[in-house]
């Protein structure tokens, strides 16, 4: 059985965001066909990397690291000697930010595939977001972190160094730490996207970003797993529409703002509308007319949040990499209205899988709410097709079957001469990791995505 070793510099099992699902979902499957080993730093930080509760289908490695020495140069010598112990046939360099180029280079001669998750690497700005404020960065069309490094170096730093919010604070070690201050980080990434066999992004708008610079990318989506996001028939009229929104309504980037703004013309209006929101008010937020915290939701109990509403809007201002909230409201059963942005816009079909508006446009949500309430035939049509693409297409099983067993296969055959393969996941993966307690907590829940 060929080795295939997984490097993710954020891994955590129970998770604590979509990428570490996306991660551990596609290496279960890849497991059936190859001997699968996870490696990941282990390191007490802001969420702790590398601690693993319960089994997973397949062998993780975690590699101890004290603070001081979460660093570019140290992590690329020790994942240079765990790789050198496994010899495997390929490696997939998943999840990581600033630090992720070090480790490509410890990778060495070893075919490898990479995938971004996000815009990391190619925005200096936090773990990449093509964003200044609620605004996109007028840089994003033109790729120019490649180009205008000096800028982008410059912006970085700044955004690292004024911006003492807790979280941002495991960003500032991770980016000292992986010298992104310097312009020879540039160089780095360079050679990482230079030396991959293959780069897989989450949408088009990416993909097109790395073309601008001669950089051949494959999209991917993201996946679920339908089983834990069941078909529910439309919540019983009680006099009131409820939009439900997955988030943290004070993220400008995920258009909270917007989502309130929107709200509030609709009840000014004479519409019976609430914002159901996850999470936690702050204290300034806490008597929002017809907003109702419903506090953070673990992953596996996300549904009952689908359930409980009528409409699920995502109203990101940012062009979101992939969207799960999209896929996950679909397979629910209920409608959704979201931001023609990179991810949803690949996911949905305005009119017919979903409705797209305009980012940043409280008329544009609000004119789509009305739409979605006075035409129930229509929202229902739209919502049946939107069930069955996400329980088909978007499915792990034929994500992986369809897009990351072949792109595996296929860089094995070209290095030893592999032959053809046939897998059947049936029952290959034995524990229902979803059905336990998965760990969202009340600092990084999963509803904060």
């Amino acid at each position: 059985m060929k080795k295939l070793a997984i490097i993710d510099l954020m891994f955590r099992w129970p998770p604590d965001g979509g990428a570490r699902v996306d991660v551990k979902e596609v290496a279960s499957r890849l497991a059936v066909r190859y001997d699968v080993t996870l490696f990941a730093p282990r390191i007490r930080c802001v969420i702790d990397r590398g601690e693993i509760e319960g089994s997973l289908p397949f062998t993780v490695v975690p590699i101890p690291f004290k603070p001081r020495e979460f660093n570019g140069p140290e992590l690329e010598r020790r994942f240079r000697q765990a790789l050198a112990a496994m010899k495997p046939d390929i490696v997939f360099l998943a999840d990581g930010f600033h630090l992720r180029p070090w480790v490509a280079r410890a990778i060495g001669d070893t075919p490898y595939f990479l995938k971004f998750y996000a815009y990391e690497n190619l925005c200096n700005r936090y773990n990449g977001t093509f964003m200044r404020g609620d605004r996109s960065c007028y840089r994003t069309g033109a790729g120019s972190s490649i180009i205008d490094q000096t800028y982008c170096t410059l912006c970085g730093l700044k955004t690292i160094l004024t911006d003492t919010a807790r979280g941002h604070r495991e960003m500032a070690r991770e980016y000292f730490g992986a010298r992104a201050w310097q312009l020879a980080h540039w160089r780095r990434i360079r050679e990482m996207l230079d030396s991959a066999r293959h780069i897989i992004v989450y949408n088009r708008l990416m993909q097109s970003i790395l073309a601008l610079h001669g950089w051949k990318s494959i999209v991917i989506p993201g996946g679920l797993d339908p089983r834990h996001f069941p078909y529910r028939p439309p919540r019983t009229p009680d006099g009131t529409i409820r939009l439900g929104m997955v988030g943290r309504i004070r993220d400008e980037q995920k258009g909270g703002v917007v989502a309130v703004r929107a709200m509030s013309h609709l009840r000014a209006a004479g519409y019976p509308v609430e914002l159901h929101v996850t999470g936690n008010p702050e204290d300034e937020l806490r008597y929002l007319p017809g907003v109702v915290f419903r506090g953070w939701f673990p992953h596996a109990r996300l549904t009952e949040f689908y359930d409980s509403v009528d409409i699920v809007i995502v109203p990101s201002v940012w062009q979101e990499p992939f969207g799960i909230v999209v896929l996950e409201a679909m397979c629910s059963g209920r409608p959704v209205i979201a931001s023609r942005v990179a991810g949803p816009m690949d996911i949905l079909t305005h009119g017919l899988t979903g409705r797209l508006v305009v980012p940043n446009s409280v008329d544009s949500l609000a004119e789509q709410v009305i739409e979605c309430m006075k035409q129930p035939e229509q929202t229902a049509r739209i919502v049946g097709e939107a069930n069955r693409v996400a329980r088909t297409r978007y499915a792990w099983d034929t994500v992986v079957t369809e897009h990351y067993l072949p792109l595996v296969h296929g860089i094995v055959e070209s290095v030893s001469g592999a032959g053809s393969y046939h897998v059947d996941f049936t029952g290959c993966l034995e524990c229902d990791t979803f059905g336990q307690n998965n760990g969202g907590d009340q600092t990084g829940g999963w509803s904060r995505r």
